[in-house]
């Protein structure tokens, strides 16, 4: 695989990662939650959601790091995430 394979598998595992975010249920986190101590327990779908679009954002970084994406392709590309997955950010945020 070269490094525009990898650019490519990248953005579909970021975006498929957000899309998964956007459809979680209450009975997804139930599923998360079964077998978390009590202190590790999510209390909600948007505290996940928050996470895996945190996590979302780490990998981009990664991939910049990995040379995968160059800054300004980065940018566009988070851009285009939230336009597509707006629901998970935060209200008022500007990516």
């Amino acid at each position: 695989m070269d490094e525009e394979d990898y650019s490519v598998k990248a953005r579909k595992l970021i975006t498929a990662r957000l899309d998964r975010a956007a459809r979680l249920t209450e009975a997804d986190l139930f599923t998360m939650n079964l077998n978390l101590p009590p202190a590790y327990k999510y209390q909600s779908i948007r505290e996940v959601q928050t996470i895996m679009v945190k996590g979302a954002f780490d990998a981009l970084s990664f991939s910049v790091e990995l040379g995968l994406f160059t800054k300004p392709e980065a940018t566009a590309f988070w851009q285009e995430l939230h336009r597509q997955f707006g629901q998970l950010w935060p209200e008022g945020s500007v990516s």
